[in-house]
């Protein structure tokens, strides 16, 4: 578990490229490809986790579930 926090940890501070899953009343795809910078990490008590992500070209940051983020970089 130390291993795998520690990873996500590193993000921190980091500008990523990512694709997430949405509605398919959103895009046709059913997928949106976002990048933004990490600013903070959120453990939640269940073993999940999410990014707190400040979205490229957007004025607000975003929790985003780990699991449900394919990262490109």
């Amino acid at each position: 578990m130390t291993v795998a926090h520690t990873t996500l940890l590193e993000f921190l501070g980091k500008h990523i490229k990512y694709q997430v899953a949405v509605d398919t009343s959103f895009d046709e795809s059913g997928f949106v490809d976002e990048s933004g910078l990490v600013t903070g990490v959120l453990f939640e008590l269940n073993g999940d986790f999410q990014l707190f992500v400040k979205i490229d070209g957007y004025d607000y940051e975003e929790f985003i579930h780990y699991s449900k983020m394919k990262i490109f970089n």
